[in-house]
């Protein structure tokens, strides 16, 4: 090995025969190896025969460990971890992509807030992340007169309507859960959820918010399911489906009023560095690192609606080769999907995140240096 450059080397003297025995001891960023056969030598690993699962489930297990970039055959090293990310399974694995720009972004505002502690809506951390724009909160409630018209006038069907609010509501939740689930494993951050009860003053009658307790959320967790029972609703998800969000809400909050003199009740998501001494914690992905704020905002946004994009894509041409009689997606659903994206989520479009600085910078639990 020279200069960062290795052709072909010998195994390593204790190999682990094991496919996913992992030893970057012998690499370094540059390190440029000049096939897969060679990188599994140098890694003391053992090679998978073909292309298939495999060969895929080693690859990701390296993503735990370093990452590289391909030329040709060719693997070079960009960035070796200090310590392993955490295991999690394929699915998880997949949603990794959008990792490093989330924690870049988690990181910043951290750092943005008093006592490195965030407050907010999940649909709130969405925007400031570049995850949608400003015309999103649209769609979960139901009220866009762009997207009403365009279903009168048949440029789309309701039905497209439906099913980009479904898929949508499902990528971004795995992929923000999944991001904060790794950053709180690898003690970057602390985070949780937690219900906020609004309450009336005996003496003055005005309405203030408090933390909802053990005992409280649990009456709230309980209220939950009886109101999701007598809608016939399973979960939040069918809820979502049928667009009853607004149904729901209102009869907790009358429920909740009624039995125990409570004004409204609301959940958000509550980030904090584990550390607590507002250092910004090393990124994973020095490529992003270089980047602005609102330039690692922009790319986040790309990936997540070039991913939604792709899923309908492929809906559409697994959905085209059924017998007839069975479920077809009409011709215009894919062009209906880049749509809908494009005007829900392209931060390009419609952007909240200026205004949602200017109205948090006015609560009392933390306020924004500048990101």
């Amino acid at each position: 090995m020279r200069g960062g450059r290795c052709d072909k080397v010998s195994s390593p003297k204790e190999c682990m025969n094991d496919k996913y025995y992992v030893d970057v001891s012998r690499i370094c960023v540059g390190t440029e190896v000049k096939n897969y056969k060679a990188m599994c030598e140098v890694l003391g690993c053992v090679p998978c025969k073909g292309s298939g699962n495999d060969k895929r489930s080693q690859l990701r297990n390296w993503e735990r460990y370093f990452r590289w970039r391909r030329e040709g055959h060719k693997y070079i090293v960009t960035e070796i971890y200090d310590v392993p990310l955490p295991y999690v399974d394929g699915r998880s694995l997949r949603e990794g992509v959008y990792l490093g720009h989330i924690e870049a972004l988690t990181v910043r505002l951290l750092a943005s807030c008093r006592n490195n502690r965030l407050y907010c809506l999940k649909n709130d951390l969405y925007a400031m992340l570049g995850f949608v724009n400003g015309n999103y909160e649209d769609l979960r409630l139901r009220h866009s007169d762009i997207i009403e018209n365009a279903v009168r006038s048949g440029e789309m069907t309701s039905y497209d309507v439906d099913d980009f609010r479904i898929r949508t509501a499902a990528k971004l939740n795995k992929i923000l859960f999944t991001a904060l689930n790794s950053m709180q494993k690898r003690n970057i951050i602390d985070y949780r959820t937690e219900y906020v009860i609004f309450r009336s003053d005996p003496a003055s009658h005005m309405l203030y918010k408090d933390t909802a307790d053990v005992r409280e959320t649990s009456i709230i967790e309980d209220a939950q399911a009886e109101i999701l029972s007598q809608m016939d609703c399973h979960n939040m998800r069918d809820v979502l489906i049928s667009g009853r969000i607004h149904e729901f809400n209102f009869k907790i909050n009358s429920y909740l009023q009624e039995s125990y003199d409570w004004h409204g009740v609301y959940s958000r998501i509550v980030l904090s560095y584990t550390s607590g001494n507002g250092e910004i914690s090393p990124l994973r992905c020095t490529d992003i690192g270089n980047l602005t704020f609102s330039e690692i905002r922009r790319d986040l946004n790309r990936l997540i609606m070039d991913s939604l994009n792709e899923q309908a894509a492929n809906r559409y041409r697994k959905k085209s080769y059924v017998p007839d009689g069975e479920f077809h997606y009409h011709r215009g659903y894919v062009e209906a999907q880049r749509d809908l994206a494009d005007y829900l989520l392209n931060i390009s479009f419609s952007d909240r995140f200026e205004d949602m600085w200017s109205t948090f910078d006015k609560e009392e639990n933390f306020y924004i240096k500048g990101v």
